[in-house]
């Protein structure tokens, strides 16, 4: 009985391999749907993918009947600046379908800070200590303003 429950596939790089599991998904659920989604593992640097093919990505798992859960979402940067825009980018499009309905369920940073991440010296995190956040931090809470989700 697993009515309250997802059973996802949750693999990282989903952007660059999503034919492969879409095909893959096709044929686990083809005699029932047994796994709900996809989970992205999503170590992205403000470069790669780029904003939109990420977007695509998520739309395309979506159009084939696949709730989607970001986890492990970090963003490796080079400027936090650009880490920032490109974060608010992803942010705003995810918001934008999850208000037209799609089934998007999860968003899971991978860490709160710079300094424990695993990826440390990408400073791919929202904050740079527990206690200081970053421009990310506050692009991410202005796609939610943007949507009307948030009220500064």
């Amino acid at each position: 009985i697993r009515e309250n429950v997802s059973l996802l596939y949750n693999d990282f790089n989903t952007y660059s391999e999503k034919l492969q599991i879409l095909t893959l998904l096709e044929y686990v659920n083809s005699d029932k749907k047994v796994c709900d989604g996809v989970g992205m593992q999503s170590h992205l640097t403000a470069m790669n993918p780029p904003a939109i093919k990420f977007k695509m990505t998520v739309e395309d798992f979506l159009e084939a009947g696949h709730e989607v859960h970001l986890t492990e979402l970090d963003v490796g940067n080079a400027s936090p600046t650009y880490q920032a825009n490109y974060l608010h980018d992803i942010m705003e499009d995810l918001l934008k379908l999850k208000l037209a309905g799609a089934e998007i369920n999860g968003i899971t940073y991978w860490g709160v800070s710079d300094v424990t991440s695993w990826r440390k010296t990408e400073k791919p995190l929202l904050f740079t200590t527990p206690n200081t956040p970053k421009l990310a931090y506050y692009k991410v809470l202005e796609a939610y303003v943007n949507m009307g989700l948030y009220e500064e």
